[in-house]
């Protein structure tokens, strides 16, 4: 059996280069890592590092180690933060959303459908959002367009529209309509995903089907998002 913080050095090693290098690192002693990476050649029964000048560095074999040992550090970091998420999960529905129209009104609903449960929410772009569903981080995402996955279950959730509004005496106010138009998609153009009546959907992973059973279908019922959400004149 090899102990985690044999794993944990060498890949200190294959980053930084030298076992010096590694042990001011990790703020150990060079012996002491010395010894440890000499145990950890002792159980894999080959020689691990050459000598290089007057440095101690990973030879062929404890390159091919590193990358194991890098794979297994990784494991075990995906174990935890899974296993974290599973026991968030049965006290808390994450919501996440790539506008926040959506957050106006599906926390309360959640809430009340789910009252022993914690409601979180929180804003994402949709690569973020979509990742975070697959890895079960998500109950719940909100996002304009339907993902071409069959492991996710998509239901439309609603649309908003955003309006421009101006005050009678502003100087665009009596502006050509197309002008106007042009004017405003050029200054709001970060915001054209939003506009128009684009659809939000709700998701959720098939596999990871917990709360959505039950969450899906009466957030679309009872999820009529406001017609629209007049802009401050400029």
């Amino acid at each position: 059996m090899i102990e985690m913080y044999l794993f944990e050095q060498l890949d200190a090693v294959a980053k930084y280069g030298t076992l010096l290098a590694a042990s001011e690192q990790l703020h150990i002693t060079q012996p002491s890592m010395s010894r440890a990476m000499k145990k950890l050649e002792d159980i894999v029964g080959v020689d691990l590092f050459e000598h290089r000048g007057n440095r101690l560095v990973l030879n062929e074999y404890g390159k091919i180690a590193a990358e194991y040992a890098r794979r297994i550090l990784d494991s075990q970091d995906e174990m935890v933060s899974r296993i974290r998420m599973l026991e968030r999960s049965k006290r808390t529905i994450l919501l996440g959303s790539c506008a926040p129209g959506p957050l106006f009104e599906l926390p309360s609903i959640l809430a009340s459908i789910y009252p022993e449960q914690t409601i979180s929410s929180e804003i994402r772009d949709e690569g973020a959002l979509l990742s975070g569903l697959r890895q079960q981080a998500y109950q719940l995402i909100i996002l304009t367009r339907k993902p071409d996955d069959p492991e996710i279950r998509v239901h439309p959730c609603g649309s908003e529209r955003l309006c421009f509004s101006l005050p009678k005496t502003h100087r665009l106010a009596n502006k050509n309509p197309s002008l106007l138009q042009r004017w405003m998609e050029k200054a709001f153009s970060w915001l054209q995903r939003l506009v128009s009546g684009i659809s939000w959907y709700a998701k959720a992973c098939q596999v990871h089907a917990f709360y959505c059973r039950g969450i899906l279908p009466r957030c679309v019922r009872s999820f009529v998002p406001p017609a629209c959400h007049p802009l401050s004149p400029i």
